[in-house]
């Protein structure tokens, strides 16, 4: 059976492991994992949703392109206008074993419970 779906090992693990994530939360998450261009995987949550599919660009100015270029672990807080919900953004970048980023692995927490 071939479970691979990049061409890089390290992500296809955790292409394999991010939609058991969510049940390890409280909280209403969702998850995005991405090479050095495109998502490769988006697992909304059941009202955080991020409005990207798989196969479209990493866009500039946000976590998952700062952890990207930075090589360090991004936090940001999401208003409720980008996507309905606020949240909160934690972008971390993956490395191969010559520490080369090869991808980011996104978690987005809702903040709703703490705005209410």
């Amino acid at each position: 059976m071939n479970n691979q779906f990049t061409e890089n090992e390290l992500l296809d693990s955790f292409y394999n492991v991010i939609p058991y994530l969510s049940n390890l939360f409280d909280d209403d998450v969702a998850f995005a994992l991405t090479d050095t261009e495109k998502f490769i995987l988006v697992v909304n949550g059941s009202r955080l949703r991020f409005s990207i599919t798989a196969g479209e660009q990493v866009p500039a100015g946000g976590a998952i392109r700062d952890s990207l270029n930075s090589g360090r672990v991004t936090i940001k807080d999401v208003p409720e206008s980008v996507y309905g919900v606020p949240f909160k953004s934690y972008a971390v970048p993956i490395m191969d074993k010559s520490r080369k980023v090869v991808g980011v692995l996104t978690l987005g927490k809702s903040l709703e419970k703490e705005m209410n």
